[in-house]
């Protein structure tokens, strides 16, 4: 896929989230929308510092539980008008007005930025949640899945999918500077919405694969031979594995460094 069909795409899925979000309006789901204050990350009073563990006794909310459904992507593009830079959307309910409940989750990072480079981009796209963001907020996520307990001390402080949608575009902001334009999107409110949400992800997950596909095969691996179920352990390439992984966390530093000084 060229980049100018890539951009198309996934233009295309930002519109069709977009419809989705109206689709939702019409059936009365609740719909909040926030403007961010974007700041250092590193200024936040209750930023993560100490255990990444919530215990089920301490939990206020769980998000995103195997049982309640959840479902996490990433839709980045060059440049795309409908996203409006540092706007957070929930649907559904807040944390606030849901003690002791297992809510669904779908969570959707929507970037733009017309200097990302094509790296950028794949980084972006394999984007996982820091688990650092705040105290007292579990997470346990894959590329797709995304599951978090907040306990009773961060909801009492105020924690909310507000703040939360803040840390995550100031921490995207600050470790791609390129990204012009992050909005964010939470959908607690029932899991047939958080289903309907993850239809919209699949080409998302498509176009991940491919990807990420070429870059192994630029490395020589063909990552379809690879065992299913990621049994690293029994692979006879894993060195080979580490060695890339290495080779790509020197360079996500350095690309850091060079924007820097831009």
């Amino acid at each position: 896929m060229n980049e100018f069909n890539e951009a198309t795409e996934f233009n295309e899925i930002s519109r069709n989230i977009f419809n989705y979000i109206n689709k939702l309006s019409g059936l009365k789901r609740t719909i909040r929308r926030y403007q961010a204050t974007v700041r250092p990350f590193e200024s936040d009073s209750i930023k993560k510092s100490g255990s990444t563990i919530v215990l089920r006794s301490d939990t206020f909310l769980e998000l995103g539980s195997p049982a309640a459904g959840s479902i996490s992507f990433v839709v980045c593009s060059a440049s795309d008008d409908s996203i409006n830079d540092g706007e957070i959307i929930v649907i559904g309910s807040e944390v606030a007005e849901s003690e002791n409940q297992d809510l669904p989750l779908g969570l959707v990072i929507l970037i733009a930025g017309r200097a990302l480079t094509e790296e950028d981009r794949f980084a972006l796209l394999n984007y996982s949640i820091p688990a650092d963001l705040y105290e007292g907020f579990m997470i346990k996520s894959t590329l797709e899945n995304i599951w978090c307990r907040i306990s009773y001390e961060a909801a009492a402080k105020g924690l909310s999918l507000q703040r939360i949608g803040e840390a995550l575009i100031s921490r995207i902001k600050a470790e791609f500077p390129p990204a012009e334009a992050v909005s964010i999107l939470f959908v607690t409110s029932e899991k047939s919405d958080v289903l309907g949400l993850k239809e919209l992800g699949e080409p998302v997950s498509q176009m991940v694969k491919e990807m990420k596909r070429k870059v192994w095969e630029e490395r020589g691996v063909d990552i379809s031979q690879c065992k299913p179920g990621g049994h690293c352990g029994a692979c006879e390439e894993k060195d080979v594995c580490q060695e890339v992984k290495k080779i790509s966390g020197a360079y996500q530093k350095e690309v850091g460094k060079n924007h820097e000084k831009l």
